[in-house]
């Protein structure tokens, strides 16, 4: 996992010496990078839209694929839209789409969707679709 700092046009890496310097745990960073990334998502317009059997997180771009970090929307908002357990595909840092695991079709779109962004996508994260096994739990 990496943690970035906006430093207004660009956004820098927090590496463990700035750990260290500033006295700051890594279970410290972590919960207030969850705290920064809840507050940013609310400030923008940040909605889920259906495509076929799958549905996007969109967000405005940068951050979308790091909400699978955010147990509030997989446990509250993104309820209305998969009761069952979650499968969902981050194959870039502004993609986040997810499904009902036990829908075949899902499933098969989140990969396509992989497949369109992996071979020429920037700041790629994951060729692989991930069921949410339990809180925080992604296989």
């Amino acid at each position: 996992m990496c943690y970035l700092v906006d430093k207004g046009q660009s956004y820098g890496y927090v590496q463990n010496r700035h750990l260290e310097d500033d006295g700051i745990s890594a279970n410290d960073l972590h919960q207030i990078g969850l705290r920064n990334l809840t507050r940013l998502i609310d400030q923008r317009n940040a909605r889920v839209l259906p495509y076929g059997n799958v549905f996007a997180f969109i967000a405005g771009g940068d951050f979308e694929a790091s909400v699978m970090l955010l147990e509030a929307f997989w446990e509250g908002e993104f309820r209305k839209f998969v009761t069952g357990k979650y499968a969902a595909a981050i194959p870039a840092r502004d993609v986040l789409a997810f499904c009902d695991a036990e829908s075949t079709e899902g499933i098969t779109e989140l990969q396509a969707v992989i497949n369109r962004i992996w071979p020429t996508g920037n700041h790629l994260i994951s060729g692989k679709v991930y069921v949410r096994k339990g809180v925080g739990q992604w296989k």
